[in-house]
């Protein structure tokens, strides 16, 4: 942050596409469920929540997502 503390995720929330978790406060793993996906357009949320970042006194929300563009063959 803007004073030198460090920043920690604290919680992090999926609202649809699998499950994540936080690793030692500052990587985040997703496990998609691909099962979700499907329709006819060109892209696809496939999965997307918020999390809570905190400096140990000041907490903040900000969204994540993972969209999934499939490569077009020529």
């Amino acid at each position: 942050d803007s004073d030198g503390d460090p920043l920690s995720l604290v919680s992090l929330s999926v609202s649809h596409g699998g499950r994540a978790e936080i690793i030692d406060g500052a990587i985040v793993r997703v496990y998609l469920d691909w099962s979700q996906v499907g329709g006819s357009g060109l892209e696809y949320l496939v999965a997307d929540g918020t999390y809570l970042v905190s400096d140990g006194a000041a907490v903040r929300q900000a969204r994540w997502s993972v969209w999934y563009w499939p490569v077009m063959q020529p």
